[in-house]
């Protein structure tokens, strides 16, 4: 019979049982991590296979960490989310062409584009909707921001010359991130 007073805890097989341990609990937090579709971990290993530059047609953008673009996206759509833990709230940013009247040509189109967003949306009064304009590496992104009811807030952008726009939809404190995602959009070369 062992006599359970005479075992040392401090002998090889306690370390490794102690590894074992470690790594079976690592193994399943990644697993719980990759499984959840917001985790960040996922964002972070996305960034890792990927790195921070995604090209949209003919522009590139480049995503914060904590974001990442969807299986489901192409070189025709893109759709990003931003990682998040426990909570009912969760960014994203969808990334679509534009084609023929719908493409502003000029800072001129976008003004009158952004000014009649503006007044479409002007009739609820609990909703504060204004204007803004992203500077975006050499370029100007024509916004409109909508503070919705219900936490959520819209930021709706286009960019002369480039036939894309893009739709933020989330929490105010993802808001600058997906304005750092439209001013990174650029021209590919």
């Amino acid at each position: 019979m062992i006599d359970a007073s005479k075992i040392d805890f401090n002998t090889n097989g306690h370390r490794v049982a102690k590894l074992l341990f470690i790594s079976c609990s690592l193994t399943i937090a990644l697993s719980i991590g990759m499984s959840g579709s917001y985790f960040p971990i996922k964002a972070l290993l996305w960034h890792v296979m990927h790195g921070r530059t995604l090209s949209v047609g003919q522009s590139t953008i480049e995503l914060p960490l904590l974001w990442w673009s969807e299986d489901r996206s192409s070189d025709r759509h893109l759709f990003v989310k931003h990682a998040a833990f426990a909570t009912t709230m969760i960014s994203s940013m969808d990334i679509s062409p534009l084609s023929g009247k719908h493409v502003v040509e000029s800072e001129a189109d976008a003004i009158k584009w952004q000014n009649a967003v503006i007044e479409s949306l002007h009739g609820d009064s609990r909703r504060s909707i204004y204007g803004k304009t992203i500077d975006a590496k050499g370029l100007r992104a024509y916004c409109v921001r909508d503070d919705a009811v219900m936490s959520s807030i819209y930021l709706f952008c286009r960019v002369p010359s480039i036939p894309w726009t893009s739709l933020f939809v989330g929490s105010a404190t993802e808001i600058e991130e997906a304005e750092s995602i439209v001013a990174s959009f650029k021209r590919s070369n």
